[in-house]
């Protein structure tokens, strides 16, 4: 993975799969191609099912999980460049 990569949200997968099913000529052909069900694709891009592992990997995407401070830390002497 490469340290310039940006994080997508939700919304912005499911634009990328609305797009990539639109080159593809629509959903079910998508589907067909990526060897997913449609009704998955269908449900996802309605936002009534997450996208799926499977379809992430489909668009070309891996999940990954990053973890964030809530707040800034007050004193940050003695950590590690």
């Amino acid at each position: 993975m490469s340290d310039k990569a940006i994080p997508l949200t939700a919304s912005d997968l499911r634009a990328e799969l609305s797009h990539q099913c639109e080159k593809a000529g629509g959903q079910s052909a998508w589907a067909r191609l990526r060897g997913v069900s449609a009704s998955q694709v269908s449900e996802a891009l309605s936002g009534r099912r997450d996208l799926s592992e499977s379809m992430i990997n489909a668009l070309g995407y891996m999940r990954v999980t990053r973890y964030v401070p809530v707040r800034a830390r007050a004193n940050t002497e003695g950590r590690a460049a």
